[in-house]
């Protein structure tokens, strides 16, 4: 990590400056995580205790590289709270939850619980509704709360003492708000609160970051990356927040040191087509040797042959490892030829998402730890009940007792085989017999047979993959020394992000999406399918709103590359069975006047 005396001016400003409110508007590449991670330390040098000191980012991997950056520098920091906004409402009402009358053991359930548990819900009232689109409503708040769908849902959650990811965020905050002495006990302790990403921010985390109330409040963001419109972020908070808090202190930081000329120019062309931006250009020092080329292709199969043979022929030259190389596309359908055309050219990769964690035997297994841990979660205990056992009848009627006597269905579970060890899993938690929670996971699958039904059954994938579980188990109980309880995993478990996965396969070209690249770097990156109506998405020509926002993905897409850009695109495509003809993204003309011809030799690209 930088110095402070080697910072430029901007950025030492930032690290710097005294202002109560400050805003730093800050490029892509230029620095902002070595800026938040300095100012930390300068305040932990300067004699700010790190029990005084908030701050949050959006993901796991933001904070645990801005950490890793602070003790370098400071050493180990174990009171400082460095927290995505999720983790810190967690903890918050891991504290104060019983005010509203949550236990402590309480579970979080992530988008796919939601999404059954709705299924649930739509199904018993005879609802003919997509329930992922009602979680997207629910979690955009375009549902009153006075509905009596939501109610349910919400009246569910309750009963097994669960949140989902809204609820957490918003019952922190109904603590914070109501409750003076939550609020008191918060303001009096975070004199200082940093805010990384704030661009992302959606209304409740705004108005967790309004009810805290620090002393000093540092926020960094990028407005050109506010892509998260579709959970709710809104980018009218950075946007506007110079004009409701006159007193703050905006620095811009616009020196990029992470691309050459020719990619920050092209970015800088895209970007300047938005209306509604805080002012800022990025520059660079970097000239680079490689211009941005343009590639056409007929199909999408063509499409990833160009990209192939370019990885091949750049790895073949000793120039770049696979890990140098990224390729980025708009959905997860076009990893399918991509990844069939580097499978072809035996080239290392890795489809970067996280169905590794929606694979039904890792839930399972999941599921058991989470009612061992809050034995009134019905909805997961419904998941592990075993069919032979209780009948779809059965469990009718043990619904219709728990409901009448206002019980957890496990209360009333009559005595068997799969309760009595369930009982004594929880025993012996609570004892301390099982000191970690990869012993507790091993047992669970020794007790309950997973692994032995699977090798027995000839499903040895489901058995890899609850090996590749208990990898990632132990590899959690290196990296968090601090607290190794069930409590503690299930909350990582519950914050992880697409990102976590990169880690898996270390050289091996990345194939992910745009989302999923934010906040990411290499040295080269292709962006495929740059055509109109799959990018920008065709719902997205009717919306000047909606269309902004494809072009700041556009955007975070460019920023990624540090050395060299390759944007390509598609003469045909298939869509709902059928070829379209397509053309170019206006993104691409956007950019440069006239888009090249196809080609067929990827040694001689157009360039930009």
């Amino acid at each position: 990590m930088k110095r402070i005396e080697n910072l430029n001016e901007a950025q030492r400003r930032a690290v710097e400056s005294r202002a109560p409110v400050i805003l730093v508007n800050a490029g892509a590449g230029s620095g902002k995580t070595a800026v938040l991670s300095l100012r930390l330390v300068r305040l932990l040098k300067e004699g700010i205790s790190p029990w005084n000191i908030l701050a949050l980012t959006f993901t796991r991997h933001a904070a645990g590289e801005m950490r890793r950056r602070i003790e370098a520098k400071v050493g180990e920091q174990r009171k400082l709270s460095l927290l995505t906004f999720h983790a810190f409402a967690a903890s918050l009402l891991e504290r104060w939850g019983e005010i509203l009358g949550y236990r402590k053991n309480f579970s979080i359930y992530d988008q796919s619980d939601q999404v059954e548990l709705l299924r649930e819900i739509l199904d018993e009232q005879g609802i003919k509704r997509d329930p992922a689109e009602v979680v997207r409503e629910f979690q955009t708040g375009r549902f009153f709360q006075s509905d009596p769908l939501f109610r349910e849902y919400q009246r569910r959650l309750k009963e097994g003492n669960a949140f989902d990811y809204r609820g957490l965020l918003q019952s922190a905050n109904l603590l914070l708000r109501e409750h003076a002495a939550v609020r008191e006990a918060y303001r009096s302790r975070f004199s200082h609160l940093l805010v990384d990403e704030v661009q992302d921010t959606d209304p409740d985390q705004w108005e967790m970051i309004d009810l805290l109330q620090p002393s000093e409040l540092f926020m960094a963001g990028d407005d050109y990356q506010s892509i998260y419109r579709f959970r709710g972020a809104k980018i009218d908070h950075i946007l506007s927040f110079p004009k409701t808090v006159p007193e703050v202190e905006i620095i811009r930081l616009e020196q990029n040191y992470r691309s050459t000329v020719p990619i920050v120019e092209a970015a800088n062309r895209l970007i300047a087509h938005n209306r509604y931006q805080l002012e800022k250009r990025l520059r660079t020092d970097w000239a680079g040797s490689v211009a941005v080329s343009v590639m056409q292709a007929d199909t999408p199969e063509k499409e990833a042959e160009a990209v192939a043979t370019i990885i091949k022929r750049d790895c073949g030259k000793g120039e770049y490892r696979p890990a140098d190389m990224a390729v980025l596309y708009r959905t997860h359908a076009q990893a399918v030829p991509l990844a069939r055309a580097l499978q072809l050219r035996k080239i290392p990769y890795q489809v970067v998402t996280s169905s590794f964690w929606e694979k039904e035997e890792v839930r399972q297994l999941l599921s058991f730890l989470i009612v061992i841990y809050n034995p009134g979660d019905d909805y997961h205990l419904k998941k592990i009940l075993p069919k032979e056992s209780y009948s779809p009848e059965a469990l009718s009627t043990l619904n219709f007792e728990a409901a009448r006597t206002e019980r957890p269905l496990f209360e009333i579970l009559p005595s068997s085989w799969f309760k009595e060890h369930l009982l004594d899993l929880q025993e012996k938690l609570s004892k301390g017999t099982y000191p970690t929670v990869l012993e507790l996971a091993k047992e669970v699958d020794r007790r309950f047979e997973f692994s032995e039904r699977y090798r027995r059954e000839g499903y040895p994938l489901k058995e890899a993959h609850l090996q590749k579980l208990f990898q990632k188990v132990a590899r959690w109980q290196e990296e968090n020394v601090e607290d190794h309880s069930l409590s503690a995993f299930l909350k990582w478990q519950f914050t992880r992000s697409v990102q976590d996965e990169l880690r898996d396969e270390e050289d091996s070209v990345k194939l992910l999406t745009i989302h999923a690249a934010k906040g990411l770097e290499w040295p080269t990156v292709f962006l495929c399918g740059l055509e109109q109506g799959l990018f920008p998405l065709r719902p997205a020509l009717s919306s000047q709103e909606e269309l902004e926002e494809e072009r700041r993905l556009m955007y975070v897409a460019i920023t990624r590359a540090k050395e060299r850009l390759h944007l390509l695109w598609s003469k045909e495509r298939v869509r709902f069975g059928r070829p379209v003809r397509n053309r170019p993204s206006q993104f691409l003309t956007e950019m440069i006047e006239t888009i090249p011809s196809p080609q067929s030799d990827p040694k001689s690209t157009p360039r930009l």
